[in-house]
Formats: structure tokens, sequence, C-alpha cells
């Protein structure tokens, strides 16, 4: 059982590692999810009672050549080779010892894989090698057993609901902590946030164990609704940035002050000037439409001020009442 707790560990390093790898390199967007879609590939390839050992040791091989390879180049081809084979036989190894663990310690190691995902950005060569070296080592130590053995998986075929299940994971997978981490640049915060929605993702289940008179479908939609409400809070909170309107104008107009150019004794330099209305422009970006609908005025009256142009009347009594407001 050890190694199967193992191996589910490396699982949530490299479903979500590879991805915040390929990001934090800046890599660009196809390959970002080239890479995520190739760990999906490596779970899709692997049919029970199909994938005998000797092939699973010649893939194990290929594939820590190419971990030693991807140590030295930093090729697309090669690292998505990785990523498919290291997903394949992970899923390989596990399956041969799945009945014996139960199920709430499986999903806690592999939610502590992906806390553990950030690994993959400091040491990304190394920790692919590890993906290649401890499924090929495991299959390798259970070669008496392994005839004996069989896949504990029950196929239940494809289902409408499950594929437009696996179709909602999938994106939200990939997209949730890119967009996290794009909006925080904070690396650790983004793989916690992550983690923590799996731990949301399992408590309908354990609920509905602990109480039986509850309804599974009735549970299922109010933990959903729940999720899209906290999502929902959550993408509000990084769009606006936690501040009001009124402080964001504050905020643009003390820039644009500060970075005045109508007079002759400015002692900001060009470059800095030019930052900050790239900086300026740049707020749509980062906040809501409607937020920047109201702050559209304090925004052209902060670039014209910091271009040097001339404010007109109106530019003039919008200024000196939010002045007198501050």
């Amino acid at each position: 059982m050890c190694t199967f707790l193992l191996l589910s560990l490396l699982s949530g390093i490299l479903e979500i590692g590879v991805v915040l790898s390929m990001y934090y390199a800046g890599k660009p967007a196809w390959e970002i999810l080239l890479m995520g879609s190739m760990y999906q590939l490596g779970n899709l390839l692997f049919f029970p009672g199909k994938l005998k050992q000797p092939l699973l040791r010649v893939l194990g091989i290929i594939n820590l050549c190419l971990g030693l390879a991807g140590m030295y180049w930093d090729n697309p081809a090669i690292t998505a080779g990785q990523v498919v084979l290291s997903s394949l036989c992970i899923q390989a190894v596990r399956a041969r010892q799945k009945g014996t663990c139960p199920t709430w310690l499986k999903r806690m190691f592999r939610i502590g894989g992906f806390l553990l995902a950030p690994l993959m950005v400091v040491y990304p060569g190394e920790m692919l090698f590890l993906c290649a070296a401890i499924p090929f080592g495991a299959a390798m130590g259970s070669w008496k057993s392994w005839d004996a053995a069989k896949e504990n998986i029950s196929g239940k075929g494809l289902s409408v609901t499950m594929i437009f299940h696996q179709m909602h994971y999938f994106t939200y997978t990939y997209a949730m902590p890119l967009v996290v981490l794009g909006l925080t640049r904070n690396l650790y915060l983004c793989a916690a946030l992550y983690a923590l929605t799996w731990v949301i993702y399992l408590l309908p289940g354990l609920m509905a164990g602990k109480r039986k008179g509850y309804d599974p479908r009735i549970l299922f939609f109010i933990c959903h609704l729940f999720l899209a409400a906290v999502m929902g809070g959550l993408t509000a909170s990084f769009l606006t940035g936690n501040i009001t309107i009124e402080e964001l104008i504050c905020c643009i107009l003390a820039l644009g002050w500060i970075c005045d150019q109508r007079g002759e004794n400015s002692r900001i330099s060009s470059r800095m000037v030019s930052n900050a209305i790239d900086v300026m422009r740049a707020l749509d970006s980062y906040y809501s439409d409607y937020m920047m609908m109201k702050c559209r005025k304090a925004q052209e009256v902060a670039i014209k001020m910091m271009r040097g142009d001339i404010l007109n009347e109106e530019d003039e009594r919008f200024l000196l009442t939010k002045l007198e407001r501050y």
C-alpha cells in the first residue's frame, strides 16, 4: 500500500506541477495546454489487462531515457513524451494495488501531491525524472507477483453525465490554477487553493456517507451551487483587488498627479511616465467592466496629465471635485 500511496502523491504532483512549470517558464499557451493534455492522454492509453509487465518495463526504460535527456535539453516533444509515459506507467502500477487502500487515504495523498506541485516548478527536470523512476522501480520490484495480480478496475462504460463531468473537471483543473497564478504571482497560494477546492470537491461524498438520509442528487446540486458561489466570490475578489471604486479612482488620480507632465518642473523620467501610462491602460485587464466604467473618466484625465495634454473645462471640474472629496 505504501507504493500505491507514493504513486498517488506523484500523480498529483505531475498533473498540476507540469502545467504550473510550463506557465512559470513563460511557455506559450499551446505548450501549457499540451502538457495538461498529455497527462490525460497517458490516463486514456491505460487499458486494464492489456498492458503487460514486459511492455511496461520497455516504456519505463524509454521514459527514463527521456528524463535524462530532458534534464539537459528543453524540448517540448521530450517533455510531452515524459508526461504521457509517466502518467501511463503510474496508472498501470497503481491499478495493481488499488483494492488494498481506503479511498479517503488515497485521495488525501493525491491532494498532498497538489500541495507539492510547486516542486515541479523549482526542480522541473529532476521531478519529471522522479516521475519516471518511481513507477519503473515499483514495476521491477513486483516482478514475481505481477502475473498473478489483476488490475482492480471495473469498467462501467461511458455516460453523458460522466463526459460532461470530465470536460468540466479538465477545464477547471488547468484554468483555475493558471488564473490564480496569473493574478497573484504566488505559486504556493495557487497550489494551496487548488488543494482546498479538492477538499470541498470530496465533501459531498463524506457527508452522504455520514448521513444516509440525504438524497445524493440534491446534495450534488447544493454543493455545486455552493462551490459556484465560492468561486464567484474569489473571482470578484481577484478582479476588484479588494478595493472600492472610490479607492481605485483615488489611486488613479494620485498616479496622474505624481506623473503630471503639464508643468516644466517635472522630475519624473520619460521612461517612468511611459511605464505609468502602460499600467493605467492595463487596468481593464485586472478589474471588472463595471468597475472600469465607473473609473473611466479618472483614467482618461490621469493619462492626459501624464502625457502633458491640456485639460478641458469638464476635466478640470472633475479633478477639482475629486480633490475636494479626497
